[in-house]
C-alpha cells in the first residue's frame, strides 16, 4: 500500500472541497432559477432561500479550498518534521572491468629439429 505524504493529502483535500463547492454552486443556482417559476409565495421563498444558502456555502468552500492550498502544507510542516526520503538501493551487479586489448604476437621462428633421436 503506498504511503500518503502531506503534499498529496493537501491536494486531495483541496480537490474534494473544490468539487463540493462547484456542485453546491450549480445546485444553488438551479434552485434559485427554478423557484422563480413557482406560484405560491411560501414555497418560492423557501426554495430561493435554500438556493442562496447553497451559493453561500459554495463561496465558503471555495475560500476554504484556497486557504487549504495556500496555508495547509506550511502549517503541517511546522508540526510534523519531514523525514528524509529513502534512496533506492542499487542491486548487486557485476562491475565492468578493463580488458586488455589484443596485441600482435611474434611469429614463430624456425627451430632446429634434431636429425637423430636419442632413443
Amino acid at each position: 500500500m503506498p504511503s500518503l505524504d502531506i503534499h498529496t493529502g493537501v491536494q486531495v483535500a483541496v480537490l474534494i472541497s473544490a468539487l463540493i463547492a462547484v456542485i453546491s454552486l450549480i445546485s444553488g443556482i438551479r434552485l434559485v432559477l427554478q423557484s422563480r417559476k413557482l406560484q405560491f409565495f411560501k414555497m418560492r421563498h423557501d426554495r430561493m432561500v435554500t438556493g442562496y444558502r447553497r451559493i453561500f456555502v459554495a463561496v465558503l468552500l471555495g475560500l476554504f479550498a484556497w486557504g487549504l492550498s495556500s496555508y495547509a502544507e506550511p502549517v503541517a510542516y511546522t508540526f510534523i518534521e519531514p523525514s528524509p526520503t529513502p534512496t533506492i538501493t542499487p542491486s548487486i551487479t557485476l562491475t565492468p572491468t578493463i580488458t586488455l586489448t589484443p596485441t600482435i604476437t611474434p611469429t614463430p621462428s624456425i627451430t632446429p629439429t634434431p636429425a637423430e633421436s636419442y632413443t
